[in-house]
């Protein structure tokens, strides 16, 4: 097992009034009882299901280098709650008539699992039924994440810099996002997100308005992919070629390594169980961590 558990952290460079902690302050997030779960394929992140009580995880599956192709070979697998053990690898499987390409980020929304799926957003009702559907949108490409806040689900689309916002009704509208925009988080009603080619955090102005606005720590990761956020207001992200998972406090100020993983794509929180789960894109594993503070 190489996953490598780490409390202590040092960053090389400080963003614009960021500190670094170079130790766990009491009542900081700390990340500890790393449990790994072998078998997938191209692991790209993972969401909880609190209805059915399960978890569940895309698989890319095929050539890790042409993951943005449409090869027709994904597939879904469905795990238990707490990630110890796999109940379906291919609960969700790409077939002739419901073809899943390279399912990557996924959302619960309206009683549906909602996919994203290279250039296509998809759903699948949380039924039994497993029957897949397209989601109609205009000029989408390069679909990276999703979230869900108050009455809408909202999509990034990092080839168009901007995030879709879509109604049960399936309506949809767009905000503005910025280049590379992949991650997505909500909290208190308001969205965040992290940009891979900017290598920074951003809020979104939910308005449309104006441009998102950068946290200025982009000297500190390398390709950031993920992004939860704690109810204390914690950041957490992945930063997938920097092998590493990132803390930031509420307030902006601090920031400290959680975690050494091989690159680490879309983490997902557990807010109930106090999990965070790391899919190992390149690595065929998943990465369940507990959620603890310092004492």
């Amino acid at each position: 097992m190489k996953t490598g558990f780490i409390v202590l952290g040092v960053c090389l460079f400080l963003g614009a009034g960021c500190q670094v902690e170079t130790d766990a302050p009491e009542g900081h997030v700390v990340l500890s009882n790393a449990k790994v779960v072998q078998g997938f394929d191209i692991p790209e992140s993972a969401v909880v299901d609190l209805e059915n009580d399960c978890l569940y995880v895309p698989n890319c599956a095929g050539d890790r280098e042409k993951t943005w192709e449409d090869d027709g070979d994904g597939y879904i697998s469905k795990l238990t709650r707490d990630g110890s053990k796999v109940l379906e690898k291919k609960w969700l499987e790409s077939m002739p008539d419901a073809v899943l390409n390279d399912p990557k980020a996924l959302s619960i929304f309206n009683g549906y699992l909602y996919i994203c799926d290279n250039m296509r957003l998809l759903k699948v009702k949380l039924d039994g039924s497993k029957k897949l559907e397209e989601v109609e949108l205009d000029n989408s490409g390069g679909l990276g994440d999703s979230v869900v806040l108050g009455d809408h689900l909202y999509v990034g689309d990092g080839a168009n810099k901007s995030v879709f916002k879509i109604a049960k009704d399936g309506t949809f509208d767009r905000v503005k996002g910025v280049e590379g925009i992949n991650g997505l988080a909500a909290f208190k009603g308001r969205l965040f997100a992290v940009s891979w080619s900017l290598h920074d955090i951003y809020e979104v102005d939910l308005s449309g308005k104006n441009d998102p606005e950068s946290f200025d720590l982009a000297d500190n990761f390398i390709n950031l992919d993920g992004i939860v956020i704690l109810d204390d207001g914690t950041f957490i992200v992945s930063d997938f070629m920097g092998n590493a998972i990132y803390g930031l406090s509420s307030d902006r100020q601090k920031l400290r390594k959680l975690a050494e993983v091989e690159s680490p794509a879309d983490i997902a929180l557990d807010a109930e169980l106090n999990l965070l789960y790391v899919p190992s894109y390149f690595e065929a594993k998943v990465t369940v961590y507990a959620l603890g503070r310092a004492n």
